[in-house]
């Protein structure tokens, strides 16, 4: 199983890096399943149109939560990921691409430690 993906973090970059990634993946994709082809340049258009509604959404996650622990704001933590969908933990290839388990929240509070 193969982990290839675009991060959000792409769609704020160069876009021709961002077109090259796509032709990667999407020929990738085309070779391993030559029955369910698609069509390279028509999804990179389709992606490229939607950047700008999608780019005022995408923030950085550390920084928020950072000055959510510094303005004393009250943070929910999810953890019904559980371990076992966990990134590092977990039983792969059925993991999430993050760490979802309370450790990666504990960050948070250590660093709060820290400051």
């Amino acid at each position: 199983m193969l982990r290839t993906n675009i991060r959000m973090v792409d769609l704020l970059g160069d876009p021709e890096e961002l077109r090259e990634k796509l032709r990667l993946i999407i020929g990738t994709y085309n070779l391993r399943f030559p029955n369910e082809s698609f069509a390279i340049e028509e999804h990179i258009k389709k992606l490229e149109e939607l950047v700008p509604r999608i780019k005022p959404m995408i923030k950085d996650t550390v920084l928020l939560m950072h000055e959510a622990v510094r303005d004393g704001k009250k943070i929910l933590v999810e953890g019904a990921n559980a371990a076992m969908l966990d990134i590092d933990f977990g039983t792969y290839p059925y993991v999430t691409s993050s760490n979802c388990t309370v450790g990666a929240s504990a960050l948070v509070w250590a660093s709060r430690q820290l400051n």
